[in-house]
C-alpha cells in the first residue's frame, strides 16, 4: 500500500485508491469491474476445455462469479509443464485446480487443515501447478474457479522446462 489518496488519479499506474484501506493498493480500481467472459466460451467444463499452447501467456481473462474456466495443456514427454494464474487478489479470490486426463485431481492449493497453504489468509494472487510427463505425452486440465462468488481478471501462464534427472543425492551425501 502507498500513501493516502482521494481517487484513483492520486495513485501510480496499476494502483487504485481503496477507501477501506485508505491508500493506493496494487490491482485495485474504484471503477466497477465488468465481467466479459466471451473470449474462450464455452469452456465451463473439462469436456469443453480450451486448448492452450505451451509456453504462452494469455492476459486479461475474465472469470465471472457463476462460471469456471477450464483449459487443457499438452505435456510433452520428459517435460515439466507449469500452469499458473496471476490476479489482483484484492478484487476477489480465484483458485486453480489441476486434473489428469481421466478427471482425477492432481493438485489444488486447498488441502487438509494441517497444510498451511489451505488457509485463505495466505492468499497472494498467484497460484501455480506443475505436471511432469515421463511415459509419453499427456494432457493436463486446469480449472480456474471463483471463491465465494468472486469475479476477477487473471493472466494464464504456461511454462515448460525440459526434465533432466540429476545425480542421486545418496552418492553425494553418503547415504
Amino acid at each position: 500500500m502507498l500513501a493516502r489518496c482521494e481517487s484513483d488519479a492520486d495513485c501510480p499506474e496499476n494502483y487504485g485508491c481503496h477507501e477501506d484501506v485508505g491508500g493506493c493498493v496494487f490491482g485495485w480500481s474504484s471503477e466497477p469491474f465488468v465481467c466479459d467472459d466471451d473470449r474462450f466460451e464455452p469452456n465451463d467444463s473439462r469436456e469443453t476445455a480450451t486448448a492452450i499452447e505451451a509456453p504462452s501467456v494469455t492476459e486479461a481473462l475474465d472469470l465471472c462469479a457463476s462460471e469456471d474456466d477450464w483449459f487443457s495443456v499438452e505435456v510433452a514427454n520428459a517435460t515439466l509443464t507449469t500452469v499458473g494464474i496471476e490476479f489482483p487478489h484484492i478484487r476477489g479470490d480465484l483458485d486453480l485446480v489441476a486434473y489428469d486426463e481421466t478427471g482425477a485431481l492432481l493438485g489444488s492449493r486447498l488441502g487438509p487443515e494441517s497444510y498451511s497453504a489451505a488457509y485463505r489468509t495466505n492468499e497472494n494472487g498467484l497460484e501455480y501447478h506443475s505436471l511432469l510427463a515421463m511415459e509419453g505425452t499427456t494432457t493436463g486440465y486446469f480449472r480456474v474457479k471463483p471463491y465465494a462468488g468472486a469475479t476477477n481478471q487473471y493472466d494464464l501462464h504456461v511454462e515448460t522446462t525440459t526434465w533432466a534427472d540429476g545425480a542421486l543425492c545418496t552418492d553425494s551425501y553418503g547415504f
